[in-house]
């Protein structure tokens, strides 16, 4: 039951991240809005987080309450971190952005906080819905 709820959400969260990122380029949100392209970061990492979690679920990586938290908190970072740094290369390989580029380290930062605080909402309802708290 459980796993079904965390398929649905990653479902529902990848059709949202899909729709927003149709009408951010046909309605420039990306260049008009300055905090959109952050937001999408955050869903990202939340979509990101949460099926990977769903994953470890399903393949019962994370199967014992006790180390329930470590578990889930080390999937999360490794998928945010791993897919996030490999989105940053990938956009500078194929020329979306150039680390000569004014301020890059400084949006690479932000888009990397943005992805991770998406990741950490994605956790804690993890462990929430989970119920790793009891022992």
């Amino acid at each position: 039951m459980v796993q079904r709820k965390f398929f649905i959400i990653s479902l529902i969260t990848i059709f949202v991240i899909a729709i927003l990122h149709y009408l951010a380029f046909k309605y420039f949100w990306y260049w008009k809005i300055g905090w959109f392209h952050l937001f999408m970061h955050f869903l990202g990492g939340f979509w990101l987080s949460i099926t990977a979690l769903w994953i470890s679920i399903r393949f019962k990586h994370i199967d014992t309450i006790i180390r329930c938290k470590i578990r889930a908190f080390v999937i999360m970072i490794v998928s945010v971190v791993v897919v996030g740094l490999s989105w940053e290369l990938f956009e500078i390989l194929s020329g979306f952005t150039s680390i000569k580029e004014g301020g890059y380290l400084n949006s690479l930062m932000n888009d990397l906080i943005s992805n991770f605080i998406g990741g950490l909402v994605a956790y804690f309802y993890f462990i929430k819905r989970k119920r790793c708290e009891k022992a």
